[in-house]
């Protein structure tokens, strides 16, 4: 984050007030001030810190700036240019982590400062300056530039959070429909809407890959199931952590409606110090998907002879000397007594909602259970 940061201030463009500079004998405006960026690389420190803030120190930072100067010394006015280098520039940082509003996350500028005096050299032009009064104006520079460096600085540092980093916080959607999650949605949903910005056409051509039996679910039903994983209050620092919370609702069009709600979770000891970011799901996830899915028809499919890499198995008997290996009469025996040389059609439908419930490993992991009928011509039965 604070390389990006250190980057992208060089490229903002921020209109500012003239620095202004008062000495004995006289006064300088400073205006039209650029910066150029002499290294690409900085120390950089980072923490949290409650109740959401992260904060950042940068250092070892070199810039250059540029700029146009005009003023008063001893009642004799000039103008010229100004160019100030720094080698050791010293930046803290407060962010603040927030929600916009419509739970997507937020950036704040919440403090910026140079962190110690700022070792500068100057190179002033101005023809009617004497070497003399050009001592005393660097002085006099010096002096202020603290002041000159936090706000070209944390001005810029603003902009970029405001006008890019958030502006594109913006566009990300806090819903999308089940059936593009395996795509690059939320890119895809932010690049269409900066092109939409920028009045350009676009067409974008995509080769999908679906699975087999994936294929096979009804998956126009899917568009109409959205999760929402819209943040949910403000972000807040835990101990080392800066902890997110997630509506995390699969629903009808987005609209909610589930009948249950998720339980109290509990964050699990064992979280990783080094990792960048820890994904904790609770069961009401999937079981949010698995009740409205029952109720749009999504989990009802069909498996047949003609479905890829299922051939071979839609049969309710087979030996190794027919070349097949293992087939649902090899599963299901009374299936291969009853209905021998037969092949099989499988079709799926929930009865009721399913359910998912997460157990530790010890205590049997996740479990389901299937309880079906093979059905011939619609009159016999053979209930598994």
């Amino acid at each position: 984050m604070a390389s990006t940061l250190m980057g992208e201030i060089v490229t903002a463009v921020v209109d500012l007030p003239p620095e202004r500079v008062e000495f004995p004998g006289g006064s300088v405006q400073i205006t039209g001030l650029q910066l150029q960026m002499k290294n690409t690389k900085h120390n950089t420190k980072s923490a949290l810190a409650s109740p959401n803030l992260v904060n950042i120190d940068v250092d070892q930072i070199q810039l250059g700036v540029k700029g146009k100067i005009t003023g008063t010394m001893n009642d004799n006015h000039f103008d010229g240019e100004l160019s100030m280098t720094t080698m050791n520039l010293k930046v803290a940082l407060s962010l603040a982590i927030r929600n916009n509003g419509n739970g997507i996350p937020n950036m704040h500028l919440a403090a910026c400062k140079i962190s110690q005096p700022v070792p500068s050299l100057f190179d002033i032009v101005a023809a009617k300056l004497t070497a003399g009064n050009k001592q005393v104006l660097e002085k006099s520079l010096t002096a202020g530039s603290n002041q000159i460096f936090e706000a070209l600085i944390c001005s810029r540092i603003e902009f970029v959070l405001e006008n890019r980093i958030n502006d594109r916080f913006s566009l990300i959607p806090n819903k999308l429909a089940m059936n593009t999650l395996a795509e690059q949605a939320i890119i895809d949903e932010v690049i269409s809407k900066m092109a939409l910005r920028r009045r350009q056409v676009r067409s974008n051509t995509q080769i999908r890959l679906t699975r087999a039996v994936g294929a096979r679910f009804n998956l126009t039903r899917a568009s109409n199931l959205l999760l929402d994983y819209g943040v949910v209050g403000n972000p807040s620092v835990v101990g080392n952590f800066l902890e997110i919370n997630s509506v995390s609702e699969i629903s009808l069009n987005g609209r909610g409606g589930t009948p249950f709600g998720a339980q109290p979770l509990i964050l699990p000891s064992d979280l990783k110090e080094d990792a960048m970011m820890q994904l904790i799901v609770s069961d009401f996830v999937p079981n949010s998907l698995l009740y409205h899915g029952h109720n749009t028809g999504i989990f009802n499919t069909r498996i047949d002879s003609k479905t890829p890499h299922f051939a071979s198995m839609m049969k309710s008997s087979c030996s190794i000397s027919d070349g097949v290996f293992f087939c649902l009469g090899t599963l299901f025996r009374n299936l291969s007594v009853t209905f021998p040389g037969r092949e099989l059609i499988m079709i799926f439908k929930t009865l009721k909602a399913p359910v998912m419930k997460f157990h530790p490993l010890s205590k049997g992991g996740i479990q389901f259970h299937i309880v079906g009928e093979f059905i011939e011509n619609d009159k016999n039965r053979l209930t598994l």
